[in-house]
């Protein structure tokens, strides 16, 4: 079995998402941690259809920069 998380974008991509930033999660992070190749990342494009399929090592492989951020919830 293979859990997925989904991520998407409404605006026009280059076909290789080159463009594309999204927040990752620290849940997000920490079960692809623990899943390894048994949890994938998917980056869909709404306006194309095209996507594609990434395990974690191949998400920061691609990845041109990682931004930390803090959400505060009160």
């Amino acid at each position: 079995m293979i859990l997925c998380e989904i991520k998407s974008s409404n605006r026009k991509l280059p076909e290789d998402f080159r463009v594309i930033s999204f927040a990752l999660t620290t849940a997000e992070l920490l079960v692809a941690q623990n899943l390894k190749q048994r949890f994938k990342f998917i980056l869909v494009n709404t306006v194309t259809g095209k996507f594609i399929e990434l395990t974690l090592q191949e998400l920061f492989g691609r990845a041109r920069g990682i931004y930390p951020t803090w959400s505060i919830m009160f």
